[in-house]
């Protein structure tokens, strides 16, 4: 049975409970299983308070139907509406509920998402109109009218009204009804506190208002209203489930006319489990008030006496008011999965602390987990579901305010991000489930930002040969961590200057072409250094400087042709040979104070074809 269903059900069995409370000798029978009920300020589970001569006239004119009622001043007097309007009522009742539906159809144009600071904000929008007019047969007139306003935060108030009028148009007989219930939705439901507790509440009411009118005189009025109402206290526990839910269910029934006010109002605390049936859980109350002209005040506590045991006796009653229960159970396993299902704005896993581990080194780790909001620790449970580097180790996994859960973690060779230990974890506790991590960090490495030096070299070959001296400046460019965890910095050849530089062609010590200079310009150059996991610190240079120069005969006998040219001194050294330029290897070593330092280095690249030897001494510095 549907929701709104199951509420008219439950509202047509009080209504007729309310309409025939059976008499003092039917009160002397207690429901089975037994029930305590609060009845006067006072346990009763006995026979009920004795009746009253007067009481039963009072009860059957309580259970007239609201038609009758507005057609009448009183029970068994003169009709004043006329009898095809009376017939005309009941197709009130039945548009009503079309009529609502319709009402809540009306667009909430335009539709602004405003929040004023008063609450809803101002009126956007008001639209009134008439849904429907029918003309019966004996010129009566059955008009639908509905009204709706729009406020700024997109919250509607509607009205409806259904009017029966009589052909000549001075009776009529107006039903305006109650549309809570079909603008009520499911409970709002936040997050569960730290220890757990989540809460939620319901409300909402059906019935209407009945009026008879001749002209501009009212003849009748009635207003019958049935609210029920709820409220729930969940207990989410380690686990993240909502375990039970401990709920007061309320129901109030109310019917105004002229000469009578009647309401009754009772409640039930019962505790439901989150697969079981609702079971009563404290002491159930009832409350009957009863205003009616004619009668005496102790006819009518009489019949307020009467009526509350009945409804004592009732199992219809606990049914509907553990009916409320269950359904505020419902809407909070429905809600769930707003604090279980990750990610989620409900939970949080902390870890203490964050901090540098190195390779090879194990840290000790507590996690605890909390609300989102506020921080307060909860109770709960951490698991790790995958470990992405280096190792995470369950020590305890359980979390509780001041015994948090423990961990080892062990840094492992640190990656790109200097990642040294990653591992995935999922909470769960009384404030519902998080997704988290934990991370680990090889410490920041700084390199500086340039080496300065010297560079010479000597290059021969059997018709060729030059000697050059310079100065170096490389600056630092990109600092870049590799997969495996080494860091590379890059460093450009920004400033060079040869202080000497010869070269020469043919032999070094007779008649040859020869060209010395100094300066020059950098065509090329850089120096990488490598800081590995391990510890080790290596390095490639490559310095390549030219001078543009005339080269012309040195000690050549007269008339010896050799001619005056312009070239270049090319003064390139290459740490490397051309083998490991293919490889990537013949990386060599740092010193220990990050000093570049080679002295008669040789067996590596330099001015094509040449034997290369070389020097160099770079110092570090920021």
């Amino acid at each position: 049975m549907t929701t709104p269903a199951r509420v008219l059900t439950a509202a047509l069995l009080l209504a007729a409970l309310a309409a025939s409370a059976p008499t003092a000798q039917a009160a002397t029978r207690c429901p089975v299983p037994k029930v305590a009920w609060k009845l006067e300020g006072r346990k009763v589970c006995a026979k009920a308070p004795p009746g009253h001569r007067r009481a039963l006239p009072l009860n059957a004119a309580l259970a007239g139907s609201w038609i009758p009622s507005a057609s009448k001043t009183a029970p068994g007097g003169r009709t004043l509406v006329p009898q095809p309007l009376r017939r005309a009522a009941p197709r009130l009742a039945q548009t009503a509920t079309t009529l609502a539906k319709r009402i809540l159809a009306l667009p909430a144009t335009p539709r602004l998402r405003l929040r004023a600071a008063g609450g809803r904000g101002r009126v956007v929008l008001v639209d009134e109109v008439e849904l429907d007019r029918k003309v019966q047969p004996d010129g009566t007139v059955v008009i639908s009218k509905g009204k709706a306003t729009v406020f700024e935060d997109e919250s509607k108030d509607m009205t409806a009204e259904i009017e029966a009028r009589s052909k000549d148009g001075r009776t009529r007989l107006i039903y305006r009804p109650t549309m809570d219930d079909l603008q009520s939705a499911r409970p709002e439901v936040g997050c569960p506190t730290a220890d757990g507790v989540v809460t939620t509440s319901s409300r909402f009411s059906t019935g209407g208002t009945a009026i008879a009118l001749n002209g501009g005189r009212v003849l009748s009025s009635r207003t019958h209203r049935e609210t029920f109402s709820v409220r729930g206290r969940g207990q989410v526990g380690r686990d993240a489930r909502l375990a039970s839910v401990d709920a007061v269910a309320t129901y109030h029934l109310e019917r105004f006319e002229r000469g009578l006010q009647y309401e009754i109002k009772a409640s039930l605390p019962a505790r439901v489990s989150r697969d079981g049936a609702p079971v009563i859980s404290g002491t159930p109350s009832v409350d009957v008030r009863v205003r009616a002209l004619g009668y005496t005040a102790a006819e009518e506590r009489a019949y307020e006496r009467e009526t509350a045991a009945a409804v004592v006796q009732d199992t219809n009653i606990v049914k509907t008011l553990t009916w409320q229960a269950d359904e505020i159970r419902d809407a909070l396993v429905i809600a769930e999965r707003t604090w279980y299902e990750v990610p989620n704005n409900c939970a949080d896993v902390v870890f203490t602390p964050h901090t540098d581990i190195e390779q090879g080194q194990k840290v000790a780790v507590e996690g605890f987990t909390s609300t989102r909001e506020g921080d307060v620790e909860s109770p709960g449970t951490i698991t790790v579901t995958s470990v992405g580097r280096g190792g995470f180790d369950t020590i305890k996994a359980q979390t509780d305010p001041g015994d948090r859960a423990r961990f080892t973690a062990t840094g492992a060779a640190p990656d790109e991000n200097r990642n040294t230990v990653y591992a995935d974890v999922i909470a769960t506790s009384m404030a519902g489930r998080a997704r988290g991590f934990y991370s680990g960090f090889a410490k920041d490495v700084k390199l500086p930002k340039t080496f300065t030096g010297t560079v010479s070299s000597n290059q021969t070959t059997g018709g060729a040969g030059a000697t050059w001296a310079g100065t170096a400046t490389y600056t630092r460019t990109s600092l870049t961590r590799l997969p495996d965890g080494t860091v590379r910095g890059w460093y450009d050849l920004t400033a060079a200057s040869l202080s000497n530089a010869r070269s020469w062609l043919g032999p070094s010590a007779g008649c040859r072409t020869e060209a010395t200079g100094t300066g020059g310009r950098i065509d090329a150059g850089d120096l990488e250094v490598f800081l590995r996991p391990d510890g080790r610190r290596e390095y490639a240079l490559h310095y390549d400087v030219k001078l543009t120069t005339t080269f012309g005969p040195v000690n050549c006998p007269p008339g010896v042709p050799l001619p005056s040219y312009g070239g270049d001194i090319a003064a390139v050294v290459h740490s490397r040979t051309q083998a490991d330029l293919q490889t990537g290897g013949g990386l060599r070593p740092v010193g220990a104070d990050l000093r570049i330092a080679e002295q008669g280095l040789s067996g590596i690249l330099g001015a094509a074809g040449m034997d290369v030897t070389a020097d160099w001494s770079l110092t570090p510095a920021d």
